[in-house]
């Protein structure tokens, strides 16, 4: 029976995933950023302050959304699995609502231009979505961290490229003797047999 489940051990944070995290978090600040610049361009063109608002509005909504989610996969990297499902579909729930509050809140405002606000939140949402795709495809994540003890070490009989162990080893034979025999010599063989 395994024990109590720990959500509070001390993360064991790989280098790599860290890194990872950083650079989506950076992407998606310059990205959003950028849309952000663009929206309020088009629209001041298009709707005046209205408009800026609009573009400003979407592009914050959107950072948080996505930015949370990286920022939240950050602060697990390398904790249980079950801690990031609570986190993760927690941290959804509340995103949610928060979206939903803000929307109907927006609903019955005029300050600003609702079609720069959709279509600033779409590109930032959608551009967001690319960012990590793309740079998770990318991403080198080594499957073995160095110093982790090889698997031969930690497991009687197993070998380093995890083929069969080597006749003789297998844990029950090693379990039985108290003592480990010697190996047969050849020479002795031969002089008892004749």
């Amino acid at each position: 029976m395994s024990g109590p489940m720990m959500f509070n051990d001390p993360p064991v944070r790989t280098e790599a995933m860290l890194n990872l995290f950083r650079t989506v978090q950076r992407r998606l600040l310059l990205f959003t950023a950028a849309v952000a610049v663009l929206g309020v361009l088009v629209g001041l063109l298009v709707g005046g302050t209205a408009g800026l608002w609009g573009a400003l509005l979407a592009a914050a909504l959107g950072l948080v959304f996505t930015f949370t989610t990286v920022a939240i996969l950050r602060w697990l990297a390398g904790r249980g699995p079950e801690l990031l499902q609570l986190v993760m579909i927690g941290g959804w729930i509340v995103k949610m609502a928060l979206v939903v509050v803000v929307m109907l809140w927006l609903s019955q405002q005029t300050f600003y231009h609702r079609g720069v606000f959709f279509g600033t939140l779409v590109v930032v949402v959608l551009g967001a979505v690319a960012i990590e795709i793309a740079t998770v495809a990318n991403a080198r994540i080594p499957a073995v961290e160095p110093g982790m003890p090889d698997v031969s070490s930690v497991t009687p009989g197993a070998t380093r490229d995890g083929g069969p162990p080597t006749p003789g080893t297998e844990p029950r034979d090693l379990a039985g003797r108290g003592a480990q025999q010697p190996a047969p010599d050849p020479e002795k063989d031969a002089d008892e047999r004749h």
